[in-house]
Formats: C-alpha cells, sequence, structure tokens
C-alpha cells in the first residue's frame, strides 16, 4: 500500500505544476483585517459566509470578495468585491470598491491580474439554473489604481 502511495503523491505533484496560477488565494492572508474593516463600515450587520482574497505576484494589490447575510432577509445571500493596496507599512488599505457593470456578482471562482487589470471569473445563473447551481460563466474587470 505505501508503495502506491508515494508514486501517487508524486504523479499529483508534477500534474498540477503545470496548472496555471492566476493569483495568490488566500482567506486569512494579511489583507484579511482590512477586508473585514471595509466589510465592516458597508454592511455593519453582515454575517460573512465566505471569504476570498486573491492577491497578485507582487502582493501590492488584493481583490477582497466577500459572500454575506443580512439580518431579517431570510437566506438572501450578498456579495462585495473591494481592492486592497499594500502600503509602505506593510498592512493593506482599502482602495475601492467594485462592481461589474452589469451588477451581477456571481460566485467568484478565480481573480488573475494582469498589469492594471484584475479580471473577476465567476459563475452566473442561466435562464434554467436553479439558484444553488449556476452554470454560466462571466468575467469582468476591475481597473487597478
Amino acid at each position: 500500500m505505501q508503495r502506491l502511495y508515494f508514486p501517487v503523491i508524486a504523479l499529483l505533484m508534477a500534474l498540477f505544476s503545470f496548472t496555471p496560477v492566476h493569483a495568490a488565494k488566500e482567506p486569512d492572508g494579511p489583507a484579511q483585517q482590512a477586508a473585514e474593516q471595509w466589510l465592516a463600515q458597508t454592511e455593519a450587520t453582515a454575517t460573512v459566509h465566505l471569504w476570498q482574497i486573491f492577491y497578485d505576484k507582487t502582493g501590492t494589490y488584493a481583490v477582497a470578495v466577500a459572500t454575506y447575510s443580512l439580518p431579517d432577509e431570510g437566506n438572501m445571500v450578498h456579495c462585495a468585491v473591494a481592492v486592497l493596496r499594500k502600503e509602505k507599512t506593510g498592512t493593506y488599505t482599502f482602495i475601492k470598491e467594485a462592481k461589474p457593470a452589469n451588477g451581477e456578482y456571481g460566485q467568484t471562482e478565480n481573480v488573475r491580474f494582469e498589469g492594471k487589470t484584475a479580471f473577476v471569473s465567476a459563475k452566473v445563473l442561466r435562464e434554467n439554473d436553479p439558484r444553488c447551481c449556476p452554470t454560466g460563466e462571466k468575467t469582468w474587470k476591475i481597473t487597478l489604481p
């Protein structure tokens, strides 16, 4: 059993080493505190269900995605996206809130950075999709300062 285990791990490591990584994703990374402060100011009563924070390769910018609910709204879920920047002190600060042009956030899958632009890829509802399970895909862009 042990002999089979190590080759399988080596094979998986080799396969994933060729997978392109668009952005480092750290839910509890260095920008977490700034992201939490931003959302607390935006929606003070929010209960966050999922934080996704994506960092560019240099660590200069982070895109924080919060999926949250508000009291007295039943099972309705909201999404908010913010751009954060790392200051010379090493801490991150809120720069701006980002919204897709059509207002449809979707379920964020990934964020990739190209120069001064972040591209947010998300699953979105198609016409006959149940609310739980979007099958469409959209990508929207955020211009970084």
